[in-house]
């Protein structure tokens, strides 16, 4: 279906964002982040919750290769152009709404997924038998630093929840997406830098990469 620039947004009110094998590796991965950090590190539980992680990590990555295109990490990473544009919207105060992961939440997504790897090859190597000192201090480290990047990430959702006035966390744990009733498709001569992306408002681009506006309300 194609829209032109000004048109409304189509008449549903919910989006599917990942497929349900991205959405199960999701929540296993979760389970087994909350399920080692409640248990004693160095413990078997513990242990075995990094080994899961790292293994939900792989089939992650082995399933961007044999899956649909949408679920390669490359498809994830939005390009340095749209980066820029939403930074712009940002500082114009331009109300953009993208079908799937912002251009900035799905950088940190990666950021995220590359933080959690170095967390499980620390710890494994400290399962190993590694050097403890300076191995465990790089890995409460990275683990540190996991937890914050996880805290921006969830900040920015629920600010865009508040922004958008649509229960985007809901979207974490079902993998679909709400649509607030007042988006319309915005491609105009006015937002130059939308017209000349071919992904950003574009009507022929895949429906993850498909960027709203909203109406503005006075």
């Amino acid at each position: 279906m194609t829209h032109s620039p000004g048109s409304a947004c189509p008449s549903v009110t919910a989006v599917r964002c990942c497929d349900p094998v991205q959405l199960g590796l999701r929540w296993a991965l979760a389970v087994s982040y909350l399920t080692a950090i409640v248990t004693p590190e160095g413990g078997a539980a513990h242990v075995w919750a990094g080994a899961m992680l790292g293994l939900c990590l792989v089939l992650r990555l082995l399933w961007g290769v044999i899956g649909p295109q949408s679920a390669a990490l490359g498809a994830l990473w939005p390009g340095r152009a749209e980066i820029a544009l939403q930074l712009s919207d940002l500082a114009r105060g331009e109300q953009r709404f993208d079908l799937g992961p912002s251009p900035l939440g799905a950088v940190l997504s990666l950021v995220l997924l590359a933080m959690l790897a170095l967390v499980v090859l620390s710890g494994a190597a400290l399962a190993l038998g590694g050097a403890r000192g300076g191995t465990e201090a790089i890995h409460e480290a990275l683990a540190l630093g996991f937890h914050v990047a996880l805290a921006a990430y969830l900040a920015g959702v629920v600010w865009a929840s508040l922004h958008y006035r649509a229960n985007l966390g809901l979207t974490l744990l079902t993998g679909v997406k709400p649509l607030p009733d007042d988006l319309y498709w915005h491609n105009g001569p006015d937002h130059d830098a939308a017209t000349a992306h071919p992904r950003a408002g574009n009507p022929g681009a895949t429906p993850e990469r498909r960027v709203f506006r909203r109406r503005r309300h006075i």
